[in-house]
């Protein structure tokens, strides 16, 4: 049994087109007659059809406007378009064709014929929709960690480079957080890589709440994240890290084989603002960012370390929600 398709037929022909319309429902489709082309420039915007037949009045102009203004609308997806015409300049035909149609069928036409293309249409509609979909799920792949479903360390240096070519052609500021599970080591080692492995995405999953659309969360490698934050100063970006600290408190664990008690962990951040004298490139920024981070963990973890060139500073007036110990393995 062939799927249901959303056709549209606009035809300002009544008779023709309630004669398509008739025929497709027979067949089990979903028909929509418009007798106008703002009927359906109207229904455009709520709607995407499967494929549209366009039955246009030799008086009335030859449809390709109206096809071009619909393609628009669809936001360009794969919508064929049928052109039924009596007339037989070779131009116009190669016009519609040249514009985007799938085909074009002359009237008076054979409906044996008809549904042989307009199956032609929706085989080749779900063929490129199939590889597109494809496509998608693979574009996703290639920059998404398989553990945390973050992005991964490769997008991460991408956006890094895009955001210092913002600074340097337009002034646009950024910061850089480095992140690092504090004895991480010992959660695997005490409790098994499958609690390391859940402390990991559970982290993941506090990172990524309340962002701003424009920021990037990656997991950089291991138990290391990175966290870019476009348009913003670096007063601003301490705070940030001083929720992370502070969300980060708030996880805990409990691993059930064996039985134990719940655990929670902590982390230390290391911060790099761009502009700073020393940076003259993204990498630079990470090592900026790498250099807080080491001096973070040094102070004993649990602590955020901003780099302003050159100067480490321990953001401790901005932590005053996080200073609270947590119970975490030493």
């Amino acid at each position: 049994m062939q799927k249901s398709r959303i056709i549209w037929i606009i035809s300002e022909n009544a008779l023709e087109g309630m004669e398509l319309y008739n025929h497709f429902k027979t067949l089990g489709h979903i028909p929509t007659h418009f007798y106008t082309y703002k009927e359906a420039i109207t229904q455009a915007k709520r709607e995407t059809p499967d494929l549209v037949i366009l039955n246009p009045d030799p008086d009335n102009g030859h449809g390709i406007d109206l096809m071009l203004q619909l393609q628009e609308m669809f936001n360009h997806r794969e919508v064929p378009f049928i052109f039924i015409s009596q007339l037989e300049s070779s131009e116009i035909i190669a016009a519609a064709l040249n514009a985007g149609a799938f085909d074009f069928i002359r009237n008076p036409f054979s409906y044996v014929e008809l549904d042989a293309r307009v199956q032609s249409a929706l085989r080749k509609k779900d063929i490129y929709q199939d590889l597109q979909e494809k496509n998608e799920r693979l574009i996703k792949l290639s920059v998404t960690d398989s553990l945390t479903g973050l992005y991964n360390h490769r997008y991460l240096m991408e956006q890094l480079e895009r955001n210092f070519n913002f600074y340097t052609r337009f002034n646009r500021p950024f910061s850089f957080i480095m992140l690092d599970i504090d004895h991480f080591k010992k959660i695997n080692d005490s409790y098994g890589h499958i609690i390391g492995d859940q402390v990991l995405i559970d982290l993941s999953n506090t990172l990524t709440s309340g962002r701003r659309k424009t920021d990037i969360v990656s997991r950089y490698g291991g138990e290391e994240f990175g966290i870019l934050l476009p348009e913003i100063t670096p007063v601003n970006a301490v705070k940030v890290a001083a929720k992370i600290i502070k969300d980060i408190r708030n996880l805990s664990f409990q691993p059930r084989h064996p039985p134990s008690l719940k655990f929670g962990i902590s982390a230390s951040l290391g911060i790099a603002n761009c502009p700073d004298k020393y940076i003259y490139s993204s990498e630079d920024a990470i090592q900026l960012a790498d250099d807080a981070l080491y001096k973070a963990k040094e102070l004993g973890g649990n602590t955020i370390v901003q780099n302003i060139n050159g100067v480490l500073t321990e953001a401790t007036s901005l932590m005053r929600e996080s200073e609270k110990k947590i119970s975490i393995i030493n």
